[in-house]
This record gives C-alpha cells, structure tokens and sequence, in this order.
C-alpha cells in the first residue's frame, strides 16, 4: 500500500493479535502487573520515564525494569513464569492452570515476540506452550530461526524439546500438572560448534533483514570498553568477510556472552518485543557490564521493545531510576516486592550495595578477621595503644588499612579501653 513500510504496526503487529486473540498492544507508556498465589501482591512493572528538554524531548532511561534479590528468592523463576503466561493466549491465560503460573494484566496484552535470554548451565525452567502444538510449532520456529517465541543461552533447547514431545501421545493441551511444573528434568548444553553455527546464521538473518549497520553500530558502542576495544576491528571485518562464527571460537567467555546475546535480540527483535534477561552480569567485568546495558538500552529503543532483569549487580541498578527497580524478598512459601528508598540512578555503588542489596558490615567476614588480629596483639603485647596498634596493622596489609577498616578498628580499641 502507498505510503507505507513493510515494518509498520498493521503488518508486524496484527497477525499476533487475530491468531492469539489478544485484545491490545504495548505501548511505551506500559504498565505491566503480574501475580501469582506465591506472592503477596501484584509485582507492578512500569515502563515509561519522565521527559526532559522543551522543543526536542527526550526522555530518562525507560523501557527496563529491574528485578533484585537474594540467591533462592526467584527471580528467575518470576522470567520464566511470565514469558509462559506472556506467550499464551487471551483464552488459555484464563485457564486454571495457566492462572497457577501467573496472571498478566492487563490479560489481553500481546508480545509479537518473546525473547528469553539465560547463560547459566542450571537453568533448567520450563520454556512457554500449553500443547503440543505450541512445543512444535516452537521446535519448528527454533530451526528455522523465526517466531514468537525466541531462546537465547547455552541450553539446546531444540534437542530438549524432540525428546519432551516424545514423551506425549499426540493431542491438543497438555495435563494441568505439566503446564504448572516450572522445571524440566533433562536439559542438554550446545557444544562451542553449535554456538558458532548460530553466529553465521544469525549474521545472515541480520543482514537479511537489513540491520547490519545497526549492528556494526552497536560493535562500535560496545568498542567504547577497553577488552571490546581490543577485538572490535577484528569483529568489523570478520562481519564484512562472513566470518564471524571464526572470531566468535576464540573470544572470551565474557565476549562469547556480549556478541551472542546481542545478535539474538538484533536479529529476532520486532516492534512491542519483550526481552527477558537473567543475570546478565554472570560472565562480565564491571565496565563491560555496563556498556552491554548501554547497548541493550539502545537496542530496546531501535526496535520499540521492552526488558525485565533480573540481576544481582548494582552496576546495572545504578543505570535504572528507582521506579523501575523492584526488590524481591522471599518469607517462607512467600514473595513480595518492594521499591527502593532511594533513587537509584547514578547513586554511589556502596549505597546501592547497602540499601538495595541489604550488604552492610554485618554480613562481612572482615570484621571477625580485624577482631582476631586486634586481640592477638593486645594478649601477646598487653598493649592498647591505638596508633601502636593501627601501625602494627598498616604493615600487615599492601596499602595499609582501608578507611572503613581503620574506622572500625579504632572504634574497636575504645571499646577495650572502656572495659
């Protein structure tokens, strides 16, 4: 039709919404809520910032929320249960088991595309589908590198899924008991040569659907990381002789992670996509960390998608407003979310630790390690003599003591004197 793209919503978007029947689309003001019988209350993820500037607006970091929490509190486990409620449609969503995964509001919302990415070799969460039917239409999409529901990590997902459905009789919907199971029991990791392989074909399908510039770009953004930097004309070239697969064997685990997953999202993502991230911080370096959320946040913009982290790093927290960060907390058989006290964004790391991550002194080792040192020194030389004591200690470590340690330990000392 004159006047129009073949990337305009009436193409992209409607297809999803007369085969699934959902009743609307994201848009960039989203707000998303999602509940379980495990939590306390709907966690509530809004998507929008506060613009800035009068004739050319712009707006703060939007379109990533951020979910934190301790080890075995589920945040993982939050990912997977959405994308599977995610996938499904407006009617399999108001089923009994599918409502025991999750319930998304609102419940007519449709993602064109669902992206899920985990690099960790314990995942073993169960990927969306109610039937048969979704599992194989899901395995076909895989193979042919197209369709709503995309995977991105080291799990073969593939391999997986022939051998779950060949434990099924063909039929349409599967036993409520298997839609609420969370984890499958068999996983299998690609070896390197399958990673490599996917790096050529997703190179090609870039290329196929003209977003190679977007992409070298995003080499280019990444290049800004003194590692990245190192690698960057040789990934260029390798891009524009077809190579790519080569330069990806030999890089990093860390560098493995950053082109990998980025190509997925480049290559997969279509507009109103939502992007599922687990740790991202698993295999990276501070500094790289950063500029791969950088890239990630601009990647979201390109397509006009959507993200949800689940991360321990206060380095990706410190990148987010406050409104988007959610703090999980588990109480027994219970989890609720909470919003943090302060604004995150751009706050000194060592209150983002302390204050979000709840990681004071008195979860640290060091203080028992100065306790013991302090009172071996007093019993064998019957001193109490702060500065004799803080320069016996200066010598013990590289650089002397640190501030906070020699905070505490003189702090100590006044206490054994006031004995």
């Amino acid at each position: 039709m004159r006047g129009m793209k073949e990337d305009d919503d009436i193409f992209i978007l409607s297809p999803y919404l007369i085969n699934k029947d959902y009743k609307s689309i994201p848009n960039l003001d989203l707000k998303l809520s999602f509940f379980n019988n495990g939590m306390e209350r709907p966690v509530e993820f809004d998507f929008d910032a506060p613009t800035y500037g009068y004739f050319n607006q712009s707006k703060l970091p939007c379109r990533m929320n951020v979910i934190v929490g301790q080890n075995g509190s589920g945040k993982s486990s939050i990912l997977s249960k959405i994308s599977r409620v995610a996938f499904s449609s407006s009617k399999e969503r108001q089923s009994e088991a599918l409502s025991t995964v999750g319930k998304i509001t609102p419940i007519g919302i449709g993602f064109p595309k669902i992206i899920g990415i985990s690099y960790s070799a314990f995942d073993s969460f169960q990927i969306p589908g109610v039937s048969i039917a979704d599992k194989k239409q899901i395995l076909s999409d895989m193979l042919s590198g197209r369709g709503r529901y995309v995977f991105c990590g080291i799990r073969d997902i593939c391999h997986e899924l022939r051998e779950y459905i060949a434990n099924f009789d063909e039929g349409n919907t599967f036993p409520d008991k298997e839609i609420i199971k969370d984890r499958v029991g068999n996983t299998k990791l690609k070896p390197i040569a399958s990673m490599c392989e996917e790096i050529s074909s997703l190179c090609k399908l870039i290329t196929s659907k003209r977003r190679i510039t977007f992409f070298k770009n995003t080499i280019k953004l990444l290049s800004q990381e003194n590692s990245f930097k190192e690698i960057e004309s040789q990934l260029l070239d390798a891009i524009k002789n077809e190579t790519l697969e080569e330069i990806f064997f030999y890089c990093s685990t860390g560098h493995k992670f950053v082109i990998h997953s980025l190509m997925n999202i480049i290559a997969h993502a279509e507009k109103r996509s939502l992007i599922l991230l687990d740790e991202p911080e698993t295999h990276l370096h501070p500094p790289l960390l950063a500029t791969f959320m950088t890239a990630i946040r601009i990647t979201l913009d390109e397509f006009d998608s959507f993200c949800i982290v689940a991360t321990h790093s206060p380095i990706v927290v410190q990148e987010t407003l406050s409104q988007h960060v959610h703090i999980m907390k588990r109480y027994g058989n219970k989890i609720d979310f909470f919003s943090p006290d302060i604004e995150t964004y751009g706050e000194n790391l060592s209150i983002i630790t302390n204050l979000v991550f709840s990681l004071s002194g008195d979860y640290t080792e060091f203080h028992k390690e100065l306790d013991t040192i302090i009172n071996n020194y007093i019993a064998l030389n019957k001193s109490k003599d702060v500065n004799t004591i803080i320069d016996y200690m200066d010598t013990l470590f590289n650089h002397g003591l640190s501030m906070q340690a020699r905070s505490y330990v003189m702090s100590k000392i006044a206490s054994h004197l006031g004995q």
